[in-house]
C-alpha cells in the first residue's frame, strides 16, 4: 500500500512538469490513506478470465471503486505529460491501448484473458 501511495505522489508530481522540463503550476498532492493489505487465495489453474473474480468482487465491496479511479487518473496525467504522442488525446490513448492489448494477446494469451 505504501508503494502505491508513493507512486500516486510521483505520478501527480510528474504531471505538473511541462514538456520542456520546467515545473508547471505547483500543487500539493496528498497520498491516499493507508489500508490493511487484503490477502486472497487464487487458483492459478482456474480459467484465466475468471480466476480473480472473487478478488475483484471482495476488493470492491470492501474498498469501493475510488482506489481504481484515483490510480488511473494519476497514471493518465503522467502518461499524457510524458508520452503525448501516444496518450495526449482520447483517440491516441485508445489506439495505444488496442495496440498493446493485441501484442499481449499474441505473446501471452492467458494474461490477456485475465484482463
Amino acid at each position: 500500500a505504501r508503494l502505491c501511495s508513493g507512486l500516486a505522489v510521483v505520478c501527480m508530481a510528474a504531471a505538473t512538469t511541462s514538456g520542456d522540463g520546467t515545473r508547471g503550476a505547483q500543487r500539493v498532492v496528498v497520498p491516499p490513506p493507508q489500508h490493511e493489505l487484503l490477502r486472497y487465495t487464487v487458483d492459478l489453474d482456474a480459467d484465466p478470465s475468471s480466476r480473480f473474480m472473487h478478488v475483484w468482487d471482495n476488493f470492491i465491496e470492501n474498498r469501493g471503486l475510488a482506489p481504481f479511479r484515483d490510480t488511473y487518473r494519476a497514471w493518465q496525467l503522467w502518461l499524457r505529460s510524458d508520452f503525448p504522442d501516444l496518450f495526449s488525446t482520447p483517440e491516441r490513448t485508445a489506439a495505444t491501448q488496442m495496440a498493446w492489448l493485441e501484442a499481449l494477446r499474441k505473446a501471452h494469451p492467458a494474461a490477456a484473458a485475465e484482463l
